[in-house]
């Protein structure tokens, strides 16, 4: 009788939410979660104690991981969910967040190629979670590529950079790196901490090193070292970030790799998540992280349609 009461009530909701014209599909999320809550405390779990991550509240995501690999199984799903978490995160401005927060730092910096390579260095680690080459290149085009020019970096070697930095397609929620983990019959943090990590350190510090001096080397040669158009060195960095989010925003990009790392074999075992689960779960915080900080829950439930396109 309960359920039966519950599930008029959701109809119910549903039905009110469409007419006021909310995104549906998230409002679906929204209630199924909230149908799934409820019936875990009359005592029916979200899922088969098998598919269990063993702990309550990421089986309610694991849920709809289930629902949606009988859909679409395999790494299709989880490169279509790792691009609806990239493009949610620009929409919201948590990518440009991120990037602001991190280019703070080498604002200070004075010296032009130590800042072109410790450039490539901090886009490599924004690459971990901004997921998307050509948001990322974006992003950096419109914030780091300003501050290179003005201190003297001809335009062709920052461009060099940022056209690099997301050539080592790193990080668990890389599709190469799920379907190397797959071959090697690894989970696919292990395959990043253990394989990936050791050779991408090297490689990162390889490649800004040789930034440094193959991009110093071909300005000289062309001239174009400390020549600065004034008009370009003026700039404004943070009018490139606008629309960025709160400084807390930054965080949310970096959840599903957070979540990751902290429940796999090499952290924490006893919880088992998926990539798929892990960028639900982000997902759900960062829905409402937004809604607490806009109080707009009619805008946020728009902004979230990016997911789902």
């Amino acid at each position: 009788m309960v359920g039966v009461l519950l599930t008029l009530v959701a109809i119910g909701l549903v039905s009110y939410f469409v007419i006021k014209n909310y995104y549906p599909p998230i409002i679906l999320l929204l209630l199924g979660l909230l149908l799934l809550f409820c019936a875990y405390l009359e005592g029916v779990p979200a899922v088969a104690p098998k598919a269990s991550t063993n702990f309550f509240a990421f089986d309610f995501a694991q849920a709809f991981t289930n629902l949606l690999k009988g859909r679409l199984p395999g790494l299709g799903l989880n490169i279509m969910a790792i691009a609806g978490f990239a493009v949610y995160m620009d929409r919201i401005g948590a990518s440009k967040a991120l990037v602001k927060l991190c280019v703070k730092p080498l604002k200070a910096i004075r010296s032009p190629y130590v800042l072109l390579a410790l450039t490539y260095v901090v886009g490599q680690f924004i690459a971990l979670f901004v997921n998307s080459a050509v948001g990322l290149g974006l992003l950096l085009m419109a914030s780091i590529y300003p501050l290179l020019v003005a201190l003297g970096v001809s335009r062709t070697s920052a461009a060099a950079v940022i056209a690099t930095t997301c050539c080592l397609d790193l990080g668990p929620s890389s599709s190469n790196a799920m379907r190397a983990a797959d071959l090697c019959n690894m989970d696919v943090v292990t395959y990043f901490v253990q394989g990936q990590g050791p050779v991408a350190l090297c490689t990162i510090a390889s490649v800004a090193i040789g930034h440094f001096f193959v991009q110093r080397w071909f300005d000289k040669k062309e001239g174009a070292l400390a020549k600065e158009d004034t008009k370009e060195s003026a700039l404004d960095v943070d009018k490139a970030l606008e629309g960025a989010g709160p400084a807390y925003y930054a965080i949310l990009p970096m959840l599903p790799l957070g979540l990751l790392i902290g429940f796999s074999p090499l952290v924490y075992k006893a919880i088992k998540l998926n990539l798929v689960t892990a960028i639900i779960v982000s997902l759900i915080i960062a829905l409402v992280v937004d809604i607490a900080t806009r109080r707009d829950f009619k805008q946020c439930c728009k902004d979230s349609q990016a997911i789902f396109e």
